[in-house]
């Protein structure tokens, strides 16, 4: 019974907190912080205590294919958002997400092929987010942003608290891997897409979404060392070597992406004055 309270509790607040940070930091930030598995982990940590260490790393596969799948949907909603409106843009990512995602699923059933599947991940992520971050940019420093509706807060912990409650309920009747892809569903990033890209245009919901991709890094590694370590050690011990993980992986990304956009900058620099 404990554990019910802590989904109702916990969740609720962790939502809360990530969300006025990002608000601080701006849309980037927010983006990085919405693809952090911020509702797919604490279900991950609720299936392994509730159900058991095999079907939570079963879970984790899924929940890799799942959020590689929420990459797809910002990749498609970028690739639309510049000539399309936000319900078709929105539609049409969701619609890769789960193509990719359950594909990838249905197709990923052993250690190695879930690091292959990451390693191809990781060097797309690795060429397509400075490109994609870089386009807009000018358009996006003259606009400014329109603040987010007061009701955003509690939609989302809201939100979050039901799809925790929900697929940690359903995890036995729908099967380990459904439930880890469906816990990557991108919920928050659907809706911020949306509600960006209708406030503030396609220049800013590219630039949330770019954050976005980059914290799908740092979630990926995270149920990588899931499904790795759940069987093999304790439950506090994985999640929390898999929480250091993920930190580590989405930093490396982040200090990459500076150090190209350094390089990019000097290099033009050096152009402009020859």
């Amino acid at each position: 019974m404990h554990l019910v309270w802590i989904k109702i509790f916990a969740t609720p607040l962790l939502i809360a907190a990530v969300t006025l940070i990002a608000r601080h930091y701006g849309p980037r930030v927010a983006g990085i912080l919405v693809g952090l598995p911020l509702t797919s982990a604490p279900i991950s940590f609720f299936l392994a205590a509730e159900r058991g260490s095999t079907f939570a790393a079963r879970a984790a596969i899924g929940a890799v294919g799942g959020t590689i799948g929420v990459g797809a949907f910002c990749v498609a909603y970028i690739m639309l958002a510049r000539r399309a409106s936000w319900p078709l843009s929105t539609a049409t990512g969701i619609a890769f997400y789960f193509v990719v995602g359950a594909g990838l699923q249905l197709g990923c059933h052993t250690l190695a092929s879930t690091f292959a599947m990451i390693a191809g991940y990781f060097a797309f992520c690795w060429i397509a987010i400075p490109r994609f971050a870089k386009a807009g940019e000018a358009m996006l420093k003259s606009s400014r942003p329109t603040p987010p509706p007061a009701w955003d807060i509690p939609v989302r912990m809201l939100v979050a608290t039901l799809l925790v409650m929900l697929l940690t309920y359903v995890a036995g009747a729908i099967g380990a891997g459904l439930s880890g892809v469906l816990s990557a569903f991108p919920v928050f990033t659907a809706i911020l897409a949306a509600f960006t890209h209708s406030r503030d245009g396609h220049a800013a919901v590219q630039k949330f979404l770019c954050g976005t991709i980059g914290g799908t890094i740092a979630a990926t590694t995270f149920f990588a060392g899931v499904e790795v370590l759940i069987v093999r050690a304790h439950l506090l011990p994985t999640y929390l070597l898999a929480t250091v993980a993920a930190l580590l992986a989405g930093g490396l990304l982040g200090r990459v992406r500076t150090s190209n956009s350094y390089a990019t900058v000097n290099t033009r620099s050096r152009a402009h004055h020859s």
